[in-house]
């Protein structure tokens, strides 16, 4: 009778299991692409392939393609670290000639690589570009004047473009749930003007990384220059800086349309190193202007008496690294200044503009400290 009875208790658990995994698919199957709980569902955390989930606006190249003249050198022992790092994509550019370009597993240079939060870099390469045509007035304009529906919401109406570029603003973030919403909500719009919420309007502000702020930004762009933020991108950049592929902005969904603003540019790792160029050359591109040197320098060199005890309890704090318009930069054991973007799994867009030194690296996973990476390709521009 006991072997009876534990077998009926092991067919009950298998049962159990087998509802359970029933109502799962039933659930999967049911929740919507177009909803928060349904992306949440379907494809959990991010994915470096998260270019293929999204919709996304095309971001044309033009007629004129540049291609940098190479002169490799011998990086084996580098590249062999980095393909155990899980890397992608590594590209090393000085004095605009590849030293090293190299592509990891079945990985190749047409490649699309998701920017995540390198992204913000670019964003801030576009609010320079607004204001210096004069769409956007400077970065101290209260955002309240580009969005005027905030103003009914108490703590916004003295924030400013700046606040959002350094991160330095009182709207609450740091939960689970704002990071799902700011990735999968299928309305970004309505989460940066609905959802957002001023903790405390006194100042001075402290560090806090929010991605909201590329959000409002991006709101703040579209209204402002009446274009949608892949249109700038596309007509004030891409095909001016010889863009070698297509690529593209994931969006929040075909039925807003609004580019995902804090992670969702799509672009070959030799169209990053690019933009990396464009920062290294203080905005000039084959004797044209695209973004004011000023602007540069302004975004992406920290004054030198900044407050780091503000980055006490970030993901930065004791590195060495601080956080200017959207950029990150600092100097190292050298006395040279050097700036970088990055990205959630290791998106890095590296300028040391005294080595005139630009290196890109993508790939599936973090892998070292930000600050090991940093240090890596330091040494790397002292040597290529």
């Amino acid at each position: 009778m006991k072997v009876i009875n534990n077998k009926i208790a092991q067919i009950g658990l298998a049962l159990r299991a087998g509802f359970c995994m029933v109502f799962l698919l039933i659930l999967i199957s049911s929740c919507s692409r177009n909803t928060t709980l349904g992306r949440v569902v379907k494809y959990g955390n991010s994915d470096i392939k998260d270019h293929k989930i999204f919709s996304k606006k095309e971001i044309k190249k033009g007629a004129n393609v540049y291609h940098y003249p190479k002169q490799e050198a011998n990086f084996k022992a580098i590249n062999s670290k980095l393909e155990r790092a899980e890397s992608t994509a590594f590209i090393v550019i000085k004095k605009d000639t590849i030293r090293n370009e190299i592509y990891f597993g079945e990985h190749r240079r047409s490649d699309v690589c998701t920017s995540f939060s390198s992204a913000k870099s670019i964003v801030s390469l576009l609010v320079g570009w607004a204001i210096d045509q004069q769409h956007i007035g400077n970065v101290q304009d209260k955002i309240v004047q580009y969005l005027p529906e905030l103003k009914t919401k108490a703590g916004f109406e003295d924030l400013t473009i700046e606040d959002l570029l350094l991160m330095r603003s009182p709207i609450k973030y740091g939960s689970l749930k704002d990071d799902i919403l700011s990735y999968y909500h299928p309305n970004l719009r309505k989460v940066a003007l609905e959802k957002t919420k001023v903790l405390d309007s006194q100042r001075p502000f402290t560090f806090n990384y929010n991605n909201y702020h590329p959000l409002l930004l991006g709101l703040i762009l579209e209204r402002s220059t009446k274009m949608t933020v892949a249109q700038i991108l596309e007509r004030a950049f891409w095909k001016k800086i010889g863009a070698e592929y297509d690529g593209s902005w994931s969006m929040d969904s075909d039925e807003h349309q609004f580019e995902k603003m804090e992670s969702g540019i799509n672009w070959s790792a030799i169209d990053y190193a690019k933009m990396g160029s464009l920062i290294l050359h203080d905005g000039h591109w084959n004797n044209e202007t695209i973004v004011s040197k000023s602007w540069i320098r302004q975004s992406t060199r920290s004054p030198k008496n900044a407050n780091v005890k503000e980055y006490k309890g970030s993901f930065i704090e004791g590195m060495n690294i601080q956080y200017r318009y959207l950029w990150y930069n600092r100097v190292n054991a050298r006395g040279d200044h050097e700036i970088f973007a990055i990205g959630k799994y290791g998106q890095f867009i590296f300028i040391n503009p005294r080595q005139e030194t630009v290196i890109v690296r993508f790939g599936r996973k973090m892998v070292l400290e930000i600050n090991e990476w940093v240090d890596l390709f330091s040494s790397i521009a002292y040597k290529a």
